[in-house]
């Protein structure tokens, strides 16, 4: 085994203190840009408000792209407003949302720096976030990012990366953890065991997922389109289709299920610790229905994906 199942307990760490992050740039064609090297420190303010200072120092690779002009300190404050975090400005404007402990999504702009944006954290273990998002124009996008971050500690920083396989079939065919799923007030309705299995073979991967009280998933992608992936399946029973596309660790869906609900999924893979995360949101006729958060380790099953390939 890679390490036990993620125990939702653990993720109970805030976001609090000084963090090193280390965000990976795509071009909206999917293209690796370059790296952003962050240093993100949190002071709280009076009446639980929090200022956050961000260093930011984009690597010799996005000179003269959009990313250039991210380099140096951003300041902001973020207000709590229930499960809402309000950005006050001046860096950022906006706000986040929780869905439970350690885990946030974020939406608005960055008026100096030029563009929209939506992001999102996700504690993929006790001191490490995953974290990421886009930068716009309206709804052009800019540049996908993907991201890891883990506290300072010790006087010299020492970057946390991503690396290793983008495929979680490399890792293991068996995957085990957990699915929180929230209302969207950002009420925990429920957590419980997550387990899922891919098989892949020349034609591509299935993916079949379970969890007591969630929905029952099989997804099928066709991954013979070049930039793109190609999905059906099925979700509780009903067919479902959709689209897909990956920049690096990153991946992200949309699925249609029959007759009215949309589902948008990202996922972030970390290899290099055997983890997944992912954030899931469903939607029936254009109103929010609840968000799934979802944490899952690799099994030591990594053999077995060779045999099915091969079969």
């Amino acid at each position: 085994m890679r390490g036990p199942a993620p125990d939702p307990a653990g993720y109970e760490t805030r976001f609090d203190g000084t963090w090193l992050v280390s965000e990976y740039v795509y071009s909206p064609s999917g293209e690796f840009s370059g790296v952003v090297r962050q240093t993100r420190q949190l002071e709280s303010l009076d009446e639980g408000g929090t200022r956050v200072f961000q260093d930011c120092r984009p690597d010799a690779a996005l000179e003269g792209g959009p990313m250039a002009a991210f380099r140096g300190e951003h300041v902001f404050d973020l207000h709590p407003d229930g499960h809402a975090r309000r950005y006050m400005g001046p860096a950022v404007i906006g706000s986040g949302l929780t869905w439970g402990e350690g885990a946030m999504t974020g939406r608005g702009l960055w008026p100096l720096f030029g563009h929209n944006f939506t992001s999102f954290a996700v504690m993929s273990q006790p001191n490490l976030q995953l974290t990421g998002g886009k930068f716009l124009n309206g709804t052009e996008l800019v540049a996908n990012i993907v991201g890891v971050a883990t506290p300072h500690a010790g006087p010299d920083p020492v970057w946390p990366e991503l690396g290793g396989s983008t495929d979680p079939c490399d890792l293991s065919v068996a995957w085990q953890g957990s699915l929180r799923r929230v209302a969207p007030d950002g009420s925990v309705r429920f957590e419980t065991d997550l387990s899922r299995r891919y098989h892949r073979d020349t034609a591509g991967a299935t993916l079949s997922e379970e969890a007591p009280g969630a929905e029952a998933l099989r997804l099928v992608a066709d991954t013979s389109m070049d930039d793109r992936v190609r999905l059906s399946g099925s979700a509780a029973g009903a067919p479902l289709r959709g689209l897909g596309k990956s920049y690096g660790w990153l991946t992200e869906m949309e699925l249609c299920l029959q007759p009215n609900r949309i589902v948008e999924w990202m996922e972030v893979l970390d290899a290099t610790r055997g983890r997944l995360v992912g954030l899931r949101r469903w939607w029936t006729d254009a109103t929010l229905d609840h968000v799934d958060v979802l944490h899952l380790s690799a099994t030591d099953e990594v053999e077995a994906v060779a045999k099915e390939g091969s079969a």
